[in-house]
């Protein structure tokens, strides 16, 4: 399959060639020549043979002019027919008419009108002796002689054979010449060109001169040197481009790897961003404990899986007692170091699903999901102690402080975290009005 499509490839070339067009050309227009010569020729022999005819029929004329003239002029008729059957047995007579002087056709022997004969005409008269011995013609008639056109064709036959034969000859000859020397400085040369053209591939062009085998430094061989030339002028342009595409690649390499390192820092520092922002809109930026917010928010999701999971959940309200007060005598400074120090007591004793918040100046809430009162009261209990023991030291002494706690559980289904924290709140009241450092529930 391969060898019918390589095949075809080059039949298509060769119809396709320039030098199969150029000999065509040529040898159409010596086709055309010869046969204008061999037809003029045909034709210059054709009227050499005419002429030779008629001037045989002007022969017949002179042989037998008397004996017709005697036989018209005695009016022998017999006479004139034997004459003119004689005449008409010639190869190249075909046919004698004899006219009178009043163009009235007298005698007539073979063919006498056809658009193919031509003949030769001639008068006949007498001469005879009248008065005073003086001579006169007396004009007896008109005699024309024919012959055809298929006569003459007849006789250069073999001429004309002999014409086109060697037209034929010639033609065959000069073409076979002229493909001969096409073949070897045309041909041959451009069907090298074209193979070498071919075998080219453009990945790689080194070493791809092409030799079309002409030692002579004519036209082809300029062709063959500036096309080598152009072949190592596009490989030098080629190595060029892979050199700057090799070195584009790295440069995009490096620039790819640069902004990917840019990018992922980048994306560092949003995430950071994003859970710092996460943190500062949910986190209480003094204590650090979860800001009221957010204290709302997991609240009310706590509540909701406490209610599909029948699961206790008791909400604490707890401050500090007389915090006013220590605003008031220490400033607020030390009133904001209070807040500290008791989130960072509170936060080690709790559970990691408890949810702690600040959710006013020195007020507090926590939630504390699965867990029973008797549970909560005691974590109330160790976070009192824990932040009784706690003891601030300022230059001159010491600040203690106290806290109250007021507890609330989740009972009814349709109860809301507000609700919880109000019944919270009001225990917290109940503490305080008590004495304080105490856990109402």
């Amino acid at each position: 399959m391969k060898n019918k499509l390589l095949m075809h490839k080059k039949t298509e070339a060769v119809e396709k060639s320039i030098a199969i067009k150029l000999l065509n050309i040529i040898f159409g227009v010596y086709f055309c020549f010869t046969v204008v010569i061999t037809i003029i020729q045909i034709h210059i022999e054709l009227e050499d043979s005419k002429q030779v005819i008629i001037t045989e029929l002007g022969s017949v004329e002179r042989s037998n002019y008397l004996s017709l003239e005697q036989a018209l002029w005695v009016l022998d008729n017999k006479q004139v027919a034997s004459i003119a059957d004689g005449l008409i047995q010639l190869q190249f007579v075909t046919g004698l008419s004899i006219k009178d002087d009043k163009n009235n056709v007298i005698f007539s022997r073979g063919i006498v009108s056809n658009k193919h004969l031509f003949s030769h005409q001639f008068k006949i008269s007498h001469s005879h002796i009248v008065d005073n011995s003086k001579l006169k013609a007396i004009h007896l008639a008109d005699v024309e002689l024919f012959s055809d056109n298929s006569i003459v064709f007849e006789r250069i036959k073999t001429r004309v054979i002999s014409i086109i034969v060697s037209a034929i000859v010639k033609t065959v000859l000069l073409w076979m010449i002229i493909f001969g020397v096409l073949k070897k400085y045309l041909f041959r040369p451009l069907s090298k060109f074209v193979d070498g053209i071919e075998k080219v591939e453009l990945a790689s062009l080194r070493n791809k001169a092409i030799s079309i085998g002409i030692k002579e430094n004519n036209e082809l061989k300029v062709i063959e040197k500036s096309f080598n030339s152009m072949l190592l002028h596009l490989e030098s342009q080629r190595m060029q481009l892979i050199s700057h595409d090799e070195k584009l690649l790295e440069a995009s390499c490096r620039y790819s790897e640069e902004l990917e390192r840019k990018v992922e820092d980048r994306t560092k520092e949003l995430l950071i961003s994003n859970e710092k922002l996460k943190s500062l809109s949910n986190t209480d930026p003094l204590t650090a404990l979860n800001n009221r917010r957010y204290f709302f928010e997991l609240g009310n999701k706590l509540l909701a899986m406490a209610r599909r999971q029948k699961k206790p959940l008791v909400v604490f309200m707890c401050d500090i007692d007389f915090f006013k007060k220590i605003n008031d005598k220490y400033g607020h400074a030390v009133g904001d170091d209070i807040l500290v120090s008791f989130a960072e007591t509170v936060s080690p004793l709790l559970r990691e699903g408890d949810v702690f918040a600040r959710i006013g100046g020195e007020e507090f809430a926590l939630i504390s999901f699965d867990s029973g009162l008797d549970d909560s009261v005691a974590l109330a209990e160790r976070i009192r102690q824990a932040v009784a023991n706690i003891k601030h030291h300022l230059t001159d002494e010491t600040i203690q402080f106290t806290i109250s706690f007021g507890m609330a559980s989740y009972q009814t289904e349709n109860e809301s975290l507000d609700d919880i924290l109000h019944k919270a709140d009001i225990k917290l009241y109940q503490a305080k009005e008590s004495g304080r450092n105490k856990v109402c529930f």
